[in-house]
């Protein structure tokens, strides 16, 4: 038994009502995916994180540093003209009568910073009794597995 739409022109079968009955679905469906959606927006530039073998994750509210492969630098998402800006603005964050172990500065640096500039930003955020971290990728690092033996003997 087939169901047909018939206009009033000649008789002809229209596919018209069918169209815009599942053209109407598509848009539902669509505009419930588009809601929830959980993609978040990271800003700034991309980044290539290294990677290490052990790592641990801090679940508190921090200040994020970036550090692109050029040099240029971003305080939470904002571009600074240099190290010298870095450190006014933790001198300013640094001021208020935060307990020490609240002070939390991650950096987001690419793998191809050099090692002396990271160092520089370290002691620029210790300097202000920060606890400066480094963002590293890795899921063997959330495993919390330690690959250092316990042993003298294993090596």
């Amino acid at each position: 038994m087939f169901y047909q739409w018939r206009t009033n022109r000649k008789g002809t079968v229209s596919n018209f009502p069918v169209v815009i009955g599942l053209l109407g679905l598509f848009f539902v469906l669509l505009t419930v995916f588009l809601i929830s959606s959980q993609r978040i927006p990271l800003p700034g530039t991309t980044i290539e994180l290294p990677k290490f073998s052990n790592e641990e994750n801090t679940p508190v509210s921090k200040l994020v540093v970036t550090v692109t492969a050029d040099g240029t630098l971003f305080f939470n998402a904002q571009m600074l003209k240099g190290v010298e800006d870095l450190e006014t603005a933790l001198k300013d964050l640094g001021a208020d009568n935060q307990s020490h172990e609240n002070k939390i500065v991650v950096f987001y640096a690419d793998q191809r910073v050099p090692l002396s500039t990271m160092a520089q930003l370290f002691d620029i955020a210790r300097a202000h009794n920060f606890n400066a971290y480094m963002a590293t990728s890795g899921d063997t690092l959330r495993a919390g597995k330690n690959n250092v033996p316990d042993d003298d003997k294993s090596f």
